[in-house]
């Protein structure tokens, strides 16, 4: 079963059966972020790591962040239901525009991951997006947005993903304080 959400102020639907269905804090955060950024042109491309149910990437597909986008999940459940997600929406987005890879990071082809992306969402705890940064971020084209949401207030490491991805070339322009969760907009400045 689908339900509608918005981004900006484009309707699309994301189907059930894993993580990011609309209703968490963390995804609310990503959406109201994606919502804010200016359209990119349609060979723009988005990297969803830890993509659940794919509702940060199809939301970004669908503000026109980007025309394709690369989605990744370790859950095989998970990337069943991003499919779905895709299928659900099929009025307006072509399923080829999204590659799904079950695993992580390195067991993407190498042609899905051959051109940068303009575009990183993540919704992942701290730790994760610590551990990925170093791979994720020299994927990236220089100027490149990045939301990245999951992290967690209580958890000492909070501040740290500034930090850590400071250290590779990005600039927070955006910190956001939900009630237990940071949602963090970064610009990849490619130093």
């Amino acid at each position: 079963m689908a339900s509608t959400l918005v981004v900006g102020s484009r309707a699309f639907r994301v189907c059930a059966g894993a993580f990011g269905c609309g209703a968490h804090e963390t995804t609310r955060g990503v959406l109201r972020c994606l919502g804010r950024l200016p359209p990119r042109p349609s060979t723009a491309r988005v990297l969803d790591l830890g993509s659940g149910t794919g509702v940060l990437a199809v939301a970004a597909l669908r503000a026109g962040l980007a025309g394709t986008a690369v989605c990744i999940d370790t859950d095989p459940g998970a990337v069943a239901s991003c499919m779905a997600t895709v299928a659900a929406n099929e009025d307006w987005l072509e399923r080829e525009a999204v590659t799904h890879v079950h695993g992580v990071l390195h067991d993407a082809p190498l042609k899905a991951l051959a051109q940068p992306f303009e575009l990183y969402v993540a919704n992942l705890y701290v730790d994760v997006l610590l551990d990925t940064a170093a791979s994720v971020v020299p994927l990236l084209a220089p100027q490149a947005d990045l939301v990245l949401s999951g992290v967690a207030i209580e958890d000492l490491r909070c501040y740290d993903v500034d930090a850590v991805y400071g250290r590779l070339g990005c600039e927070v322009l955006g910190s956001w304080h939900h009630e237990d969760f940071r949602t963090l907009h970064l610009k990849y400045t490619g130093v």
